[in-house]
């Protein structure tokens, strides 16, 4: 699917609907909602600046910790980094975690994937969330190889579209 005006291709789940046709959409974002089992589920795609950080994960933890603080989780229990992944994808040093957001009896499963596109001094936040029951984990497998499958197939066909390109 094309994504930035076609400046970068990626596999997005054809389930999910691009949400700019429903609603404003940052520029550094591209975002998609829709429903998996009955269940909401969101994407978005961020090109965010680059933190500079000794690792991948010390990067993700950073960019994941501003926008929990920002976050309004109106009560809820927020569990961090409940499971973690670090792997190469399409030759990018990807670092892959979930946390889990429980209200009631809803846990929103949120994957949060980054890797670094260095030659355009851009990191590339996805994050995937999908509510479940609380216990479910159905869910899970799935966004993580939907996330999988993003950064495998994610290629830059506009370097243009990078301000310091």
């Amino acid at each position: 699917m094309k994504l930035f005006g076609g400046a970068i291709t990626a596999d997005i789940p054809q389930t999910l609907l691009d949400a700019s046709d429903l609603r404003e959409v940052p520029d550094h974002q591209e975002v998609f909602v829709g429903t998996t089992n009955s269940q909401n589920a969101s994407l978005i795609v961020e090109l965010l600046e680059p933190i500079d950080k000794p690792t991948i994960l010390e990067c993700l933890t950073a960019h994941v910790e501003e926008l929990h603080s920002v976050s309004n989780t109106d009560g809820a229990e927020l569990r961090t980094s409940v499971e973690s992944e670090h792997c190469i994808l399409n030759q990018h040093e990807t670092q892959i975690r979930l946390d889990l957001l429980t209200k009631g009896n809803k846990t929103t499963n949120i994957i949060f994937a980054l890797f670094k596109l260095q030659k355009f001094h851009t990191d590339v936040l996805i994050t995937c969330t999908l509510e479940e029951k609380v216990g479910d984990t159905i869910g899970i497998d799935s966004q993580f190889k939907v996330v999988r499958d993003i950064v495998s197939t994610f290629k830059v066909h506009d370097p243009s579209l990078f301000v310091n390109h």
